[in-house]
């Protein structure tokens, strides 16, 4: 799996770039599509839906985040991570942990507040150190 995590470290860089330059980018209706598909997520894990479907909606829920940034190589590159983490099979916990780490980033955007936001990361990514 030396290969997964080198493709966790390149996201983890990714996110901790973009992240908090599309903060202040984002409107209301940004965070309401956004708190859909974590809503989403938390029902598909109640539910016991596959991986797979859990970590498509994970995929919708990170490209709305950057969509208004127009880059479509970072777009690409989410999709590109899910499917590798969906054919590698390693399924990272989709827990309450899991949705509130997304609910807590949402707040840190909403707030604009550049320091958190990078904290939430590097606890976000924090559940890939034992894979």
């Amino acid at each position: 799996f030396n290969d997964f995590r080198e493709v966790v470290q390149i996201r983890k860089a990714l996110e901790s770039y973009f992240l908090p330059e599309i903060s202040s980018c984002l409107t209301e209706d940004d965070f309401s599509a956004l708190n859909s598909l974590i809503d989403k997520m938390e029902k598909q894990i109640a539910c016991r839906k596959s991986f797979n479907d859990i970590s498509s909606t994970h995929s919708e829920f990170h490209k709305r985040l950057y969509a208004k940034l127009n880059n479509k190589i970072l777009e690409s590159l989410i999709v590109m991570f899910t499917v590798f983490q969906q054919t590698r099979g390693t399924k990272p916990q989709a827990d309450e942990n899991f949705i509130n780490e997304h609910r807590r980033l949402l707040e840190c955007l909403k707030k604009e507040n550049k320091q958190l936001i990078f904290e939430t990361i590097n606890r976000h990514f924090e559940s890939f150190d034992n894979l």
